[in-house]
């Protein structure tokens, strides 16, 4: 049976996002040996600590608006568990991920979308 051209492409398309998506998988487990970082520690995590103890009262003090409140909220939704804000970033590295791929294939094709999510995956910086 003879396959049609729009076949063979969305196979090159679904073969080309499979790879992309093993080559971030690859890139997420190297970063699951790094330690802490240490802004993290020492800044972002005393912070989401004492939102979770202070609540609302926490916004209050001066304190909490010596970094971005979403550097410390996000610990604190996830109640400073490391390995859950790790599943979370992993969670949304590989959906913008995904996003940017649909939106490079939709402005510029597939070669677009091939090379925007490869310098992504590689230099996510």
């Amino acid at each position: 049976m003879k396959t049609s051209s729009s076949t063979r492409y969305l196979d090159w398309q679904l073969g080309c996002l499979a790879l992309l998506l093993g080559i971030a998988v690859i890139r997420l487990a190297e970063t699951w040996s790094f330690p802490e970082p240490y802004d993290a520690t020492h800044t972002y995590f005393p912070a989401a600590r004492r939102l979770l103890s202070e609540g609302f009262l926490f916004f209050i003090d001066r304190e909490s608006y010596r970094v971005a409140p979403l550097t410390y909220i996000w610990p604190a939704l996830w109640q400073l568990d490391v390995e859950a804000i790790r599943v979370a970033n992993a969670g949304l590295f590989l959906a913008a991920g995904m996003m940017l791929w649909r939106t490079a294939e939709l402005l510029g094709g597939m070669r677009a979308a091939v090379v925007a999510v490869m310098l992504f995956v590689l230099h996510p910086e």
